[in-house]
This record gives structure tokens, sequence and C-alpha cells, in this order.
């Protein structure tokens, strides 16, 4: 089984330019890390063993 348990968290970035961007068009995603939520990843693990 292969999954992916991720969830957007706020940056800790202080400096924000709104109109820069690293590339693409999301230029919000400047500002969040996707990280690994670690409740769904559990949830997931338990929903598969039953």
């Amino acid at each position: 089984m292969h999954f992916a348990a991720l969830a957007d968290v706020p940056s800790a970035m202080r400096h924000r330019n709104p109109h820069v961007g690293m590339g693409g068009t999301d230029l919000d995603r400047e500002y969040r890390n996707t990280v690994t939520d670690q409740d769904l990843a559990a949830a997931t693990i338990a929903a598969a063993r039953v």
C-alpha cells in the first residue's frame, strides 16, 4: 500500500512579497509547507488493518 497523508501548514517565513514567486502561478505556495499529517497517516494505517 502506498499513500500520502499530507497537510499544508503556514510557512515561518516573515518577509512576504505577494508579487514575486519562485515559479508557477500559485504565489501563496511560497508561504506554506507540505508536511506529513501524523493523525491522518495513523487513521489510514488503522483503516487498512481492518
